[in-house]
């Protein structure tokens, strides 16, 4: 090997090595961010890989989710475990790992700055409330008595001025399969976001997080169509990015 290779071979090394430094020591990463990957998932249909920063949905099996995570429960709480795949030798294969299964939880992640937002949850007069009842012009006031409503209150996009999340849906009537769904982002009295307006589908807010620990906020919303024997279901993400709020994640069902 001549010198000239010998040389740019060093030269690479040392760029990598003063890279290696940047990352883990400056910017205090952990070296298994860039071999573990990163998901969050439950199973009911959430299954997310996070990316450099990006987030997008995974075709990933269960049985390759292991290591350790933190369990989110639908009481609020949270827990860390270290999850191991089960074989299952009927199937010859790997069934997943037990903590995945429990019904009370609501999600697992391993995305290290994954944070779940508290939130207070208000009911809403939608009578009494301008702004929703100018929304609900746009649907039949028919069936006006059928919605409930309700908002969150957060400052999302980390700008000192909190913003108003409403999400109106009504109760499912399956004799004539009227089902209608408004979310949307109020700040200082005017709507500044409309995530849905359907009558096809129901949407229900599932939770609010943050994946980047930016204090910009992401929210999970869980999609159904309604059926007279059960939901068929899948799982949304709004978020915002470029300086806007976009879907970051579509579903179908």
């Amino acid at each position: 090997m001549d010198k000239k290779k010998i040389k740019l071979i060093v030269i690479i090394g040392i760029i990598i090595v003063i890279y290696l430094f940047i990352v883990l020591v400056i910017f205090g990463k952990d070296i298994n961010d860039f071999f573990v990957p990163k998901y969050i998932v439950n199973t009911d249909g959430l299954f997310w890989k996070y990316d450099s920063n990006e987030i997008f949905e995974t075709t990933k099996e269960f049985n390759n989710i292991e290591g350790e995570y933190t369990l989110y429960y639908k009481d609020g709480t949270n827990k860390k475990a270290e999850l191991k795949p089960n074989f299952d030798i009927f199937n010859e294969g790997f069934k997943g790992a037990d903590e995945l299964s429990n019904n009370n939880l609501k999600y697992a992640t391993n995305i290290k700055n994954f944070k779940q937002i508290k939130y207070n949850i208000e009911e809403v007069d939608i009578y009494n409330t301008p702004i929703v009842r100018d929304v609900l012009k746009e649907f039949d006031f028919d069936y006006l008595q059928t919605f409930s409503g309700n908002s969150v209150t957060l400052d999302f996009d980390n700008d000192g001025i909190d913003e108003t999340l409403y999400f109106i849906t009504n109760i499912y009537r399956p004799e004539d399969g009227i089902k209608l769904t408004a979310y949307f982002l109020v700040k200082e009295g005017k709507i500044i976001h409309t995530f849905y307006k359907d009558r096809t589908y129901r949407y229900d807010l599932f939770d609010i997080v943050d994946f980047e620990n930016d204090k910009n906020y992401e929210i999970i919303v869980n999609k159904k169509i309604v059926a007279t024997d059960g939901f068929d279901t899948c799982y949304e993400l709004y978020g915002i990015k470029d300086k806007k709020w976009q879907n970051i994640i579509e579903c179908d069902v």
